[in-house]
């Protein structure tokens, strides 16, 4: 496992490519470029990549397969990255949550397709 990088302030998801996801306060959601994170965050990096931008000069990688918790020490944000999904410490990630969360991404989604393609369905 990764040592833990601390910092000042909000961090911001630099970049990502694939499947990165979000929880907090027991929701998750997809992320993006740009998302800030905060203190009891966790980032999943599932079949994809990130990097998170905490201040001006300092990133942390997310590589395939990893967790990354967020929390505060001493007045600091902290993130605490890991090598393997399996290998984060602290409280888990709630993989069910983000399964369901997917999954309702993917229904919306297919909500959408069906309904755009079905002029009937349509509002």
């Amino acid at each position: 496992m990764s040592d833990t990088i601390c910092w000042t302030g909000s961090g911001i998801v630099s970049s990502v490519s694939g499947d990165i996801s979000l929880e907090r306060a027991g929701a998750v959601s997809q992320i993006g470029s740009g998302a800030a994170i905060l203190s009891g965050d966790r980032i999943l990096a599932r079949n994809g990549a990130g990097q998170v931008g905490l201040g001006q000069t300092c990133f942390a990688f997310m590589p395939a397969n990893s967790i990354s918790v967020v929390t505060e020490q001493d007045g600091l944000t902290c993130l605490r990255p890991s090598t393997a999904a399996g290998t984060a410490t602290g409280p888990a990630f709630n993989a069910t949550a983000v399964g369901l969360g997917l999954a309702g991404l993917a229904g919306v989604g297919a909500a959408i397709a069906i309904a755009s393609s079905h002029p009937s369905l349509s509002p």
